[in-house]
C-alpha cells in the first residue's frame, strides 16, 4: 500500500517524468519518455522535460548565433511571435501550452520554459506539433522521408496520401558599395507537395489545380465533382482549406 501511495504521489508531482526518487531506478528523461505507455498530457513547459528532449549538441551554438538576427531585416520564424503549441511525442503523449518558435532558416524549434529560458528541441522525439497561425490551427508533421526530422505543414491527409506545405526561409546577405550599402534580409518562401502511397513526392501548383492529379482516382473524382457542383474557385491556399473542411463535414 505504501508503494502504491508513493507511486501515485510521484505521478501527480512530476507528470510523466520518471526519476531516481520516483522510479526505483535510474533512467534519463529522454529514455523514460521514449519507453512510456499510455497517453498523458502535461500542461505547460516543464524545464526538466524540455531539457531532457533538447538537442544539446547544437543548442549552445545556435542560441549564441541568433543574436545576429537583430541586425537582419525580416524574420526567419514561422510565426511573428512565440506561439502556444501542443507537442506530440512519438508515443502519443502530449505537452500542451508550450511556447515555441520555429526557425525556418536554421531548421530549429525553440521552446521556452517557465523561466523564459530558450531550449532547442531534438525533433527526433516528436511526431507532431499543433499551433495557431493567423487564426488557423496548423498541424506540423514529419512527412518527407528525405528529411525525416524536418516538420512540414500538413494541409490534407488521407491514408498514405499527404498534401503538405514546405515553409523555408532564405538569407540574402547585405552588400557594401562604398557610398551605399544594403542590409542582410530574411525572406520566407513556400512550396506545395503531394506525397504518394509509394513515398514519392510531387511538387504541385495550387492555381493549376494539379494537386488532385496525385490522389487516388476515386478520391480525385469526388473532389472534382464537389468543386464543380459547389462552384469553388481554387486559387489560393485558403480555398483549399475551405474545400477540405467542407468535404470533411459531408
Amino acid at each position: 500500500m505504501k508503494k502504491l501511495i508513493l507511486s501515485i504521489f510521484c505521478f501527480l508531482a512530476f507528470g510523466f517524468v520518471y526519476t531516481q526518487n520516483c522510479g526505483g531506478g535510474s533512467s534519463s528523461t529522454a529514455g523514460a519518455l521514449g519507453a512510456g505507455t499510455g497517453s498523458f498530457t502535461y500542461q505547460g513547459a516543464n524545464t526538466s522535460i524540455l531539457r531532457g528532449l533538447a538537442n544539446d549538441m547544437v543548442s549552445n551554438q545556435y542560441l549564441s548565433s541568433i543574436s545576429s538576427y537583430d541586425e537582419i531585416d525580416g524574420s526567419p520564424y514561422l510565426t511573428k511571435d512565440a506561439s502556444s503549441a501542443t507537442l506530440v511525442l512519438n508515443d502519443g503523449r502530449e505537452m500542451i501550452d508550450v511556447q515555441i518558435k520555429y526557425d525556418l532558416y536554421a531548421g530549429e524549434i525553440i521552446a521556452s520554459d517557465k523561466k523564459g529560458d530558450d531550449i532547442v528541441l531534438d525533433t527526433r522525439y516528436y511526431k507532431e506539433i499543433l499551433l495557431e497561425k493567423d487564426g488557423d490551427l496548423l498541424s506540423l508533421k514529419k512527412v518527407n522521408d528525405k528529411h525525416p526530422d524536418k516538420f512540414y505543414e500538413v494541409l490534407y491527409e488521407s491514408g498514405d496520401i499527404v498534401f503538405f506545405k514546405d515553409h523555408n526561409a532564405k538569407l540574402r546577405k547585405g552588400e557594401n558599395f562604398g557610398i551605399t550599402q544594403t542590409n542582410s534580409k530574411f525572406s520566407q518562401h513556400k512550396k506545395y507537395y503531394v506525397k504518394g502511397s509509394d513515398g514519392s513526392l510531387a511538387k504541385v501548383n495550387l492555381k493549376k489545380r494539379d494537386v488532385f492529379d496525385h490522389f487516388p482516382e476515386l478520391e480525385a473524382v469526388a473532389f472534382r465533382e464537389y468543386i464543380k457542383s459547389a462552384k469553388i474557385k481554387l486559387l489560393k491556399e485558403k480555398d483549399y482549406r475551405q474545400l477540405f473542411a467542407a468535404m470533411d463535414d459531408d
